[in-house]
């Protein structure tokens, strides 16, 4: 209907012309337009009707912003991002009047006009308030404006005009909040805004019917209903809210997250298969795992995940049913598992099969998986040493003949599926270790513990590595944590035999699930490799646990610290944050044929500041240390712990803070609380104290925690003065040194 309105002729054109104006925007309202399109037509026919050069939208934001929401005939790029709405501004003038303001550039002295305005040449402009939001909050919705490259007369028939486009307007976009509110309420869950299930499985009819590549994921919350039974269904409502905001942040932008039902949630994988999306769950139950503060204590869930290929499935019915059956295998088999869907001839449906695509067993046999073992290829890619910018090492990564199997993740599961990953694995290393590699440079190569430790597979590999390998060449060998529970006890003699021979171990994929910060000290791998999903994860919790424990683990053993999947500049800021030492990813170089990398030059951020030693102070903001803090506070969780803090001055006390450490006080032995102007004496159980002016504490961001078992401290200097949001700072399981700043402390109680 949209599309047959006829368009309104330009100029002036007398009231009848611009009668129907106003009829032609309001029935664009009544037909269902959408916001967007309602900005830009009523724009457009106000510079039509006012033989305007240009115009521009905006609409109100919060937290006195506006943002642009549609330009006509604008002569220059114009910037997204939101703006301030300074008080002195012509918005703020026009917002305030809430009627139709002309303004002359060159003589306004009432407020100071647009600089979007003047910086794109025009030199007099007409605009007006965009109504209310509603009647109860009195909210303008935004601002229209026609600009002009000549001053224009004072025309009470123009102001009234724009008046009233702006009034249909406000009309039309309060019709479309209304409608797309009714609308979302019915395909979108209340308590955390995900889809709800009938808007899951309306999406889902599309998919399976367009026959949409992807995988559906099926996850049940694992310790959810001690959350409820311990804490009520209060903190159980608060629980699913942060687990919907951690599913977000887990999954990619293009992929659909949704509330099932009670402690069920679905994840579609758009456009990818199977390998990719049992990487992400296994990513999304490392977020999920990360402890949650609710008041008064701090609780913790996992999550068992099924798995199952929307393209076999002909019907929703049966994706979903093979999804649950695997959701439930999972949950048998323990706590945070992932399990695939089982195929049944009955569930799938004929696929052609072309390059990308994602493959199963059953498309190949033997004789496919021999020939592509026999024509594999390497890639190389450079470690950089994060200060001198020295390509110190290469990864060689296997790479399958040209097709389907030329995906890494593809060939080694197919592989596995028929019983050749120790051929698969065996071929690829020995093409790496006779690549022409520069002597001086570390060798890193993958591989599979299930290999690893099968029988005779080390013998076959140090017999590779006598006969192919470069004299006085370093390898490291890399093993991913999430397969080294599989056979543990021959895993560790198998990495004693390699060390035996001079070669180092790597402990790959760090950070993806709480296991792997566990089994650093029982491998005691002389190389962690951070998973690159610990680079672009905005869960400060998840950032914190991995920061503790790897602190920890540095502090006692040396150790490499490579950060992966280093894409942008701003990422080394959380690298170094993270402790890294050595960097890999796309900033430095793609993959490539060539084992020989030139030198790199980094040029770290402003904000990235690398220790002056190997374990010394680095530097962070203050939401990174509030993270820290309150993952060392969980850990506080017995009588016998005794829980300290330097907060710097009273007004980073907030009320959020002392009932936080009020709470510990109810379940710790000794809690306290030390900074300038904190009234001294006990309060709620929580010991306090005030800090002299001379005091060496005023300047420290200091969480201790002592127990009989160990301790462990956040220990943060200020740096510049006191607004400024930067911190140098180290964590520490020394005993000794936490209680030093143990007794510093408990000296200002």
């Amino acid at each position: 209907m949209e599309g047959q309105l006829t368009a309104v002729a330009p100029g002036h054109g007398g009231p009848e012309s611009r009668s129907q104006s106003l009829r032609h925007l309001a029935a664009l309202a009544h037909c269902g337009s959408s916001a967007e399109s309602l900005w830009q037509e009523a724009l457009r026919l106000a510079c039509l009707d006012l033989c305007g050069d240009a115009g521009i939208a905006m609409s109100i934001q919060a937290n006195e912003r506006m943002q642009v929401a549609a330009t006509f005939c604008w002569p220059t790029p114009v910037d997204q991002a939101p703006i301030p709405i300074a008080p002195d501004s012509q918005a703020a003038y026009v917002l305030a009047r809430g009627a139709a303001v002309y303004t002359d550039l060159a003589t306004e002295t009432r407020f100071v006009p647009s600089r979007l305005v003047a910086n794109a040449g025009f030199v007099s402009s007409l605009s007006t308030c965009v109504g209310v939001a509603d009647d109860a909050s009195r909210q303008p919705i935004g601002l229209i404006g026609v600009q002009f490259s000549q001053p224009q007369p004072t025309n009470h028939a123009d102001e009234l005009h724009l008046t009233a486009l702006a009034s249909v307007l406000a009309l039309g976009l309060a019709h479309c909040s209304l409608t797309g509110s009714a609308a979302h309420h019915i395909d979108h869950d209340p308590l955390t805004g995900l889809l709800n299930r009938r808007g899951t499985f309306e999406m889902l009819d599309q998919i399976v019917a367009a026959h949409q590549r992807g995988c559906l994921m099926l996850i049940d919350l694992d310790g959810f209903k001690l959350v409820n039974d311990a804490h009520g269904h209060g903190a159980g409502d608060y629980v699913l809210q942060v687990v919907a905001k951690r599913l977000l942040a887990a999954v990619r932008p293009t992929d659909t997250v949704a509330r099932l039902s009670g402690d069920e949630f679905i994840v579609i994988i758009h456009q990818a298969g199977l390998g990719r999306s049992l990487d992400i769950a296994e990513r999304l139950i490392g977020q999920l795992e990360q402890t949650i503060a609710i008041p008064h204590a701090t609780v913790s869930v996992s999550a068992s995940v099924g798995v199952a290929s929307i393209e076999h499935f002909s019907t929703v019915a049966s994706l979903v049913h093979a999804a649950d059956a695997a959701m439930y295998a999972a949950k048998a088999a323990g706590r945070g598992q992932v399990k695939t869907a089982v195929l049944s001839a009955a569930s799938t449906t004929p696929i052609a099969t072309k390059p990308g695509d994602e493959v199963t067993g059953a498309q190949f046999d033997l004789v496919d998986i021999d020939a592509a073992i026999g024509d594999l290829g390497i890639v190389f890619q450079p470690i950089i040493d994060i200060r001198t910018g020295v390509v110190t090492g290469i990864e060689a990564l296997t790479r399958g003949p040209s097709g389907p199997l030329e995906s890494p993740s593809v060939l080694f599961r197919i592989a596995e599926t028929w019983g050749r990953l120790e051929q698969l694995e065996s071929a690829s290393k020995h093409l790496a270790f006779a690549a022409a590699v520069p002597s001086e440079l570390t060798l890193y190569v993958n591989v599979d513990p299930a290999a690893f430790t099968a029988p005779g597979f080390v013998d076959n590999l140090l017999a590779s590595w006598a006969t192919r390998s470069v004299p006085n060449r370093r390898l490291v060998i890399e093993l991913t944590e999430r397969h080294l529970n599989a056979q543990p006890g021959r895993l560790l003699q198998v990495i004693e035999r390699c060390r035996a021979m001079g070669w180092g171990i790597a402990l790959d994929d760090v950070g993806v699930r709480a296991e792997s910060l566990t089994v650093l000290p029982l491998v005691l791998p002389d190389v962690v490799k951070l998973d690159m999903s610990l680079i672009n994860t905005n869960n400060r919790s998840h950032l914190a646990a991995t920061a503790v424990a790897l602190a920890s683990y540095c502090e006692r053993w040396p150790v490499q610290v490579i950060a992966e999947g280093i894409e942008r500049t701003e990422d080394i800021t959380t690298a170094v944050r993270l402790g890294a030492t050595h960097m890999q990813g796309f900033l430095f170089g793609q993959p490539g044929p060539s084992p020989v990398f030139a030198n790199v030059s980094v040029d770290l951020p402003d904000n990235a500041h690398l220790p002056s030693e190997p374990g010394g102070m680095r530097r962070t903001n203050r939401q990174q240390l509030m993270a820290i803090s309150h993952h060392i506070e969980s850990l506080a969780t017995q009588s016998d712990c005794v829980v300290l803090a330097a907060v710097q001055r009273l007004d980073r006390y907030t009320d959020q803070v002392r009932a936080q450490y009020a709470a510990l006080a109810r379940r710790c032995g000794t809690v306290g609380v030390v900074g300038a102007d904190i009234p001294s004496g006990m309060r709620s159980g929580v010991h306090h104290g005030s800090l002299g002016d001379n005091s060496d504490l005023t300047d420290a961001w200091e969480v201790l925690l002592l127990q009989p078992s160990g301790a462990i401290a956040l220990l943060a200097t200020q740096v510049g003065t006191f607004d400024d949001n930067t911190f140098d700072f180290r964590i520490t399981t020394d005993r000794v040194t936490v209680e030093s700043h143990a007794r510093r402390i408990l000296r200002a109680l």
